[in-house]
């Protein structure tokens, strides 16, 4: 059929509907589609804020293959306090046979999520991956990227090293002073 992209595989064609699995249904170039909700590069999405939301948890999965997902956590410290604070995130539910890795780092709102000062996790096959950061208190101020301030982002990134999966990992996130 003209446009088929995989002749052999009557479920591939220009007319299919996408689903998740780690194929091109509808030969548009493109893999499982619609099925990630999060960017391949920085920065994410807010997954939750505090000091309203002191922890919080995501479902998502990584498709296609070599998939990395990032998304972080608003952080403002509370007008009254002047401490240091911390970020913990857990990533769990990895689906067998995957291998994924855990990155997490602080950022402020108009700066940028340091990838060589990331403190990571690379536990082997379907570990619990498990990464705290604390942003330490400096005359009342963060010390975040190239400036100080009273409020960042606790970026999280998860990387599939194995390959891609329809299957859900789960992020969980805590954050304190």
């Amino acid at each position: 059929r003209s446009g088929d992209c995989n002749d052999s595989d009557s479920s591939v064609n220009p007319g299919a509907s996408e689903v998740c699995d780690v194929k091109d249904n509808d030969c548009d170039g493109t893999t499982d589609e619609g099925y990630d909700n999060f960017p391949n590069s920085w920065p994410g999405p807010d997954i939750g804020s505090y000091p309203g939301q002191t922890s919080g948890s995501v479902a998502e999965r990584l498709t296609p293959p070599g998939e990395r997902d990032w998304m972080a956590v608003y952080a403002e410290e509370q007008s009254n306090w002047c401490a240091g604070i911390k970020c913990k995130v857990t990533l769990s539910n990895i689906p067998a046979g995957k291998d994924y890795d855990l990155c997490v780092c602080w950022s402020s709102l108009s700066g940028y999520c340091d990838l060589a000062a990331m403190s990571c996790s690379e536990n082997a096959g379907n570990a619990n991956e498990v990464v705290q950061v604390e942003l330490p208190e400096t005359g009342c101020v963060w010390p975040v990227g190239n400036g100080s301030q009273e409020k960042g982002y606790c970026d999280i990134q998860v990387v599939g090293y194995s390959g891609a999966s329809c299957s859900n990992y789960q992020v969980s996130w805590q954050v304190w002073e």
